[in-house]
């Protein structure tokens, strides 16, 4: 770290992207394990890197939610809520603070507020909390921001101890359904089930549609991820594949990480109807007027050509006249 507490960044020559390179000090100690990011997949990530416009706290005021600027909060935001954008939550609860011993001894609990209409990451929080103060601080985010769609990683009960509170103490409105397997067995209706649970399967499903969604950024797609949080991109960096294609980080934390992927997860099965290409200045109205935040209109092009076969595919068949030697 450097003297103002936060991580250097590496320039040139030193910008690497292996253990025996390291681009920082956490991805030097990774032990065992082949990394499950390429070069060109971290190179990109860190291209998207940018510093959050605001630190601080979200604060509540009856119905009315704001964000407290604060040099020492722990809510990073990269934007503002932005209208017709379409938001989404990964949330990864950890125990934190022990309720008998006071102590902040739990792994750390983190969301990552994911705009599913660009492909950027608008905020991120990580710090020792419990599953209740948890979920007054989701539901603060998720109300900020357009009422985001809700993922709560249910595995080891706390997400699930969570999950009880946004719901039935401050009645989330917009929540995440499960889509397993059991979706699609005949003769079961569809699952109703909230949240996502982290099994062997779904964990690998986790991943892929991550770097689904990362290789639509690098390939300057729709919706395409930019990460711009240095921590998700830290942890990123320190995925490994295990014995067993498993993947996992050896050392150190992954819950940003981890609360990343169920956003981008969420964004995925419920894909906003609208999306902007993250290269455009969507925020400046005035000279992009960009059709997705608007509606989704066809161009005016493509929609002549869809009228022009339309029209030859319904036109009448010619009539039909008989003769002697029969129909013609």
């Amino acid at each position: 770290m450097d003297a103002n507490g936060s991580r250097g960044e590496c320039r040139g020559s030193e910008l690497m992207f292996s253990q025996e390179y390291p681009w920082c000090p956490e991805v030097a100690f990774v032990a065992t394990g082949d990394p499950a990011f390429t070069t060109a997949e971290i190179h990109y990530a860190l291209s998207t890197k940018k510093q959050p416009i605001a630190k601080g706290s979200f604060t509540r005021s009856g119905a009315k939610i704001d964000f407290q600027k604060n040099p020492r909060g722990k809510t990073l935001i990269w934007e503002m809520p932005q209208a017709r954008c379409h938001y989404y939550i990964g949330v990864d609860c950890a125990r934190g603070i022990e309720q008998d011993t006071g102590r902040a001894s739990g792994d750390f609990a983190s969301y990552v507020v994911l705009n599913g209409s660009t492909g950027d990451v608008a905020a991120r929080f990580s710090d020792w909390v419990n599953p209740v103060e948890m979920a007054d601080d989701v539901d603060k985010a998720g109300r900020f921001y357009n009422k985001a769609m809700m993922n709560i990683e249910l595995t080891g009960n706390l997400g699930l101890w969570c999950q009880q509170v946004l719901r039935d103490t401050y009645m989330y409105p917009n929540w995440y359904i499960w889509k397993g397997k059991d979706d699609k067995q005949p003769g079961k209706s569809k699952s109703h089930a909230l949240g996502f649970e982290t099994q062997s399967r779904s964990r690998d499903l986790l991943l892929s549609t991550f770097r689904g969604k990362l290789h639509d950024g690098m390939k300057n797609m729709p919706g395409g991820l930019a990460l711009m949080d240095e921590e998700i991109i830290r942890q990123m960096d320190l995925v490994t594949m295990a014995t067993g294609m498993r993947w996992e980080i050896e050392h150190g934390h992954d819950d940003v990480f981890m609360a990343m992927c169920f956003a981008v997860i969420a964004c995925v099965q419920y894909p906003p109807p609208n999306i902007i290409n993250w290269k455009g200045n969507y925020l400046d109205k005035d000279k992009t007027n960009h059709s997705a935040v608007q509606a989704l209109t066809p161009q005016q092009n493509l929609q002549n050509a869809l009228k022009a076969d339309l029209k030859m595919i319904m036109r009448p068949e010619p009539k039909r006249c008989r003769s002697v030697l029969g129909e013609i």
